[in-house]
């Protein structure tokens, strides 16, 4: 048995947010469970307006709002049938849950997304819609778990504001997240957890200018790609990409932004031959990595394990998957989980094998779809500096973010808006 957490204290008042951060599996996500009476504590209380969250834990489920980074829909019901049945479960009437959904979908700007099957919408737009959910039954505790992992920047703005704007109303707020600057500009006070609660931050700016180096390393151009949606004689086609053009030079570091559904990582699956375009061409100099959104790890395997079995399919020898596999370890700061197989890992060290292992062979070209969304800070830290490292090296790096305080990191961003490229 492990201690995640031990002896751990703390309050959250009405009108208040109060943040939560620290290294992956320092007991966050543990903690807003056990909040929203979802994990019981082997000791102590949690308790919620004098409810105890997990004796009683229908009453406290009408008290609390809860947003995780996985949104837990069901996708193939709609955005509002997944919202009538939630409010149904409290007693709510369609009607009811209508009138409460309209106004924050506007907000949101995710008034047509309602009437999708949550299936079909991007990761954002389903971390919009649990949003919804949570605030449907008017709670007076809010638990955000990395809300803003999926968001575009407006978006992730927005989420923010409305988090800000309850707690005005007088609601109490925890949010745990690694995007240290965002907290620092909605919370009241950031914790630091690691177990039990450390200290309360205080902040300092780690951005450092960047140089540019233009020449070629990945170019693809007139990339279309459609998708189609029902079925006869009432289907449709939607049109991602209308010809998007991109070029990523060695020894640069690019932004790919836009929107949550503008394509970014529909683009990228086609870039790295996961996902078939329609039309357009590209060219690649040297190796390609690629990190995708969703870590695809086997449960049963350990860290190790993932890392000898790609070193295998990226055709190296023993030694060098061991030297390559020490220095990820070191660089990304999960040395004491390589023993470990991937079912019992954070959300957060997930995420670090997952880029380690499109990292192992040390690819000309890496490709990364919101890569670092489940670090700690620290880690956050350590990304940007080993991207820098690549920089350095004339490797090629493009990176789908939704952080903006991320884009003084970048050489150039390009941002994807209706199906095509605009660089700036």
């Amino acid at each position: 048995n492990r201690a995640v957490l031990s002896g751990l204290d703390l309050t959250a008042s009405g009108g208040e947010v109060v943040g939560v951060v620290g290294p992956n599996g320092g007991g966050k996500s543990t903690l807003l469970l056990m909040m929203a009476g979802l994990l019981r504590p082997t000791t102590g209380r949690v308790t919620i307006t004098g409810i105890d969250a997990w004796e009683l834990p229908l009453a406290a489920a009408g008290t609390v709002g809860l947003v995780t980074a996985r949104p837990g829909l069901y996708p193939l019901l709609t955005g509002r049938e997944n919202l009538h049945h939630f409010g149904g479960l409290f007693g709510l009437s369609p009607a009811e849950v209508d009138a409460k959904a309209a106004p924050l979908a506007k907000t949101l700007e995710l008034t047509t997304g309602l009437d999708e099957r949550a299936g079909r919408l991007s990761t954002g737009m389903q971390q919009k819609l649990s949003l919804i959910r949570a605030l449907l039954l008017s709670p007076k505790l809010l638990l955000f778990d990395e809300p803003t992992a999926n968001l575009d920047p407006l978006a992730s703005k927005v989420l923010f504001t409305e988090v800000r704007k309850r707690a005005d109303q007088g609601l109490a707020c925890v949010l745990a997240t690694h995007d240290l600057p965002a907290a620092e500009a909605v919370c009241d006070r950031v914790l630091l957890v690691d177990g039990q609660v450390k200290k309360e931050l205080e902040f300092t700016d780690h951005r450092a200018p960047v140089t540019p180096v233009p020449v070629a390393g990945l170019e693809a151009k007139g990339i279309t790609k459609s998708y189609r949606r029902g079925m006869w004689p009432r289907r449709r086609e939607l049109q991602v990409l209308r010809g998007a053009d991109l070029v990523v030079g060695a020894g640069e570091v690019v932004g790919l932004v836009g929107e949550n559904g503008s394509g970014k990582s529909t683009l990228m699956k086609i870039l790295v031959g996961a996902l078939a375009a329609d039309s357009g061409e590209m060219k690649v100099s040297g190796r390609m990595g690629y990190c995708p959104q969703e870590p695809v790890l086997y449960d049963r395997l350990t860290c190790d394990e993932h890392l000898e079995l790609f070193g295998v399919a990226y055709g190296m020898d023993e030694g060098a998957v061991g030297a390559a596999a020490d220095r990820l370890y070191d660089t990304l700061g999960f040395e004491r989980w390589r023993a470990v197989r991937v079912e019992e890992l954070s959300g957060g060290t997930r995420c670090k094998l997952n880029l380690a292992v499109a990292l192992l062979a040390d690819p000309e070209v890496l490709l990364l779809d919101e890569p670092y969304a489940g670090f700690d800070f620290d880690t956050y830290q350590r990304f940007w500096d080993l991207t820098a490292e690549r920089r350095a090296a004339g490797r090629s790096v493009l990176v789908i973010s939704h952080f903006i305080t991320d884009q003084t990191r970048f050489d150039r961003l390009v941002e994807l808006r209706d199906g095509r490229t605009l660089s700036s």
